[in-house]
C-alpha cells in the first residue's frame, strides 16, 4: 500500500492510498516433455497460483480445469499448453509437450499350427523393424519372424514381437508345431509276377 500526497499552493493537501498488487505467478510443469499415447494421462504440477484455466493448440486433448492431458485422444506431435491465472493480476505461461505415436506390435501368421514339413511361414506385422523372440525349441529369425519348421521341436511355442521405437509395444502369441508324419513302407521285393500270391507291404512310418 502506498500513500500519495498532493499539495496545492503549499497549504491545500489531498491524500490518497493505492495498492500495487504483484502479477500472478502462472508457473506449472509436467513431469516429462515427451509422452507416448499409450501412457497414463499426466497431470501438471502447479507451482504458481492455482485455480486458473488450461488451454492448448488443436490436436491436444487437455482438461481446462486441471490440465490433465488425454494422451490417447491427442494427436502425435509437439503441442503447447497454456495456463492462465484468474487472480487480480492475471498472467499466463506456456509449456510444450511432445506426444509420440503409439506403436502397435500386433502380428499374425497364416495359421495357429504348422507341420514340421510345411513351408516356413513369415508373419505379417503392423509395425516393422522390431525384434522377434520365441520360447526354447522354436527356430525363429529375429529380424523377420520366419519360423524354421524342420528345426523346431513339435510342441506349442510362444512367439513375442517387440517394436523398437521410443514407445515400444510387445505382443505374444502361441503357435503349435506338429511332428511330420512318416509315410515310409517297403515291399519284400521290387519285381512280381501276376500269378504270384498277393503281397502286403511293411509300414515303416506312422
Amino acid at each position: 500500500i502506498y500513500t500519495i500526497i498532493y499539495t496545492y499552493n503549499g497549504s491545500d493537501t489531498t491524500t490518497t492510498q493505492i495498492t500495487i498488487n504483484p502479477t500472478d505467478d502462472p508457473s506449472f510443469s509436467y513431469s516429462a516433455s515427451n509422452y507416448c499415447q499409450a501412457e497414463n494421462d499426466p497431470f501438471p504440477s502447479i507451482t504458481g497460483l492455482s485455480g486458473g484455466t488450461f488451454s492448448s493448440d488443436a490436436g491436444l486433448s487437455v482438461n481446462t480445469a486441471n490440465g490433465l492431458i488425454d494422451l490417447s485422444q491427442s494427436l502425435p506431435g509437439i503441442h503447447n499448453v497454456l495456463y492462465t491465472t484468474n487472480g487480480i493480476c492475471p498472467d499466463s505461461t506456456t509449456v510444450s509437450v511432445n506426444i509420440v505415436a503409439f506403436e502397435d506390435a500386433s502380428f499374425s501368421y497364416g495359421s495357429s499350427s504348422y507341420c514340421q514339413n510345411a513351408v516356413n511361414p513369415i508373419p505379417s506385422a503392423i509395425s516393422t523393424n522390431g525384434t522377434w523372440t520365441a520360447s526354447s525349441g522354436l527356430a525363429i529369425d529375429s529380424l523377420n519372424g520366419q519360423i524354421d519348421l524342420s528345426n523346431s521341436s513339435a510342441q506349442v511355442h510362444n512367439i513375442t514381437y517387440t517394436t523398437n521405437g521410443s514407445c515400444r509395444d510387445t505382443v505374444t502369441q502361441s503357435i503349435a508345431i506338429i511332428a511330420a508324419q512318416d509315410a515310409s513302407f517297403s515291399l519284400p521285393d521290387t519285381f512280381y509276377c501276376q500269378g504270384e500270391p498277393d503281397v502286403l507291404p511293411t509300414i515303416l512310418g506312422d
